[in-house]
């Protein structure tokens, strides 16, 4: 079952982590991850659309890079961050799972009435692109997660 512990003596995992909205940093339903290969990727998802259209995305990418390593220090010492240079959330996973042999995905994401709108449909969008389970943890607005679920029951 995704996001389980698994046995001593079976195969480490690698778990993609894909975080594209704020997460409060005592947050405790990320799930550890201690054991598994971990990398962790925040896309450029809370542009807003003009700052979209004025390619304004320094602000964006700072947090960004804080979301990534919020969630990483939250679920492994080990956890791998990567700075993500996009903001479409699909191509972010794309490009990750080229230089990551991602067993799973975790989608860590906003609650759906907050969603942004590059956010809007990337967890059944990524069930349906790559052939490997995936879970999303969903955050309200606070920045607590409220829900986690396999993103086919979405």
């Amino acid at each position: 079952m995704l996001m389980q512990p698994r046995s001593p003596t079976a195969k480490p995992r690698n778990v993609l982590i894909v975080v594209t909205t704020d997460v409060e940093p005592g947050e405790s339903s990320i799930p550890k991850l201690e054991g598994a290969t971990v990398r962790v990727i925040a896309p450029l998802a809370q542009l807003s659309r003009l700052q979209w259209l004025a390619n304004d995305e320094d602000g964006e990418r700072v947090a960004a890079a804080l979301r990534a390593d919020r969630v990483a220090n939250k679920v492994t010492a080990e956890a791998d961050t990567v700075a993500s240079d996009t903001d479409d959330v699909m191509l972010a996973i794309k490009d990750a799972l080229q230089e990551f042999a991602a067993d799973e995905i975790l989608i860590v994401t906003s609650q759906d009435g907050d969603k942004s709108w590059l956010e809007e449909g990337a967890s059944l969008k990524a069930v349906a692109a790559f052939n490997l389970p995936v879970a999303r943890v969903v955050v309200d607005a606070s920045g607590k997660a409220s829900d986690s679920a396999p993103a086919t029951a979405q």
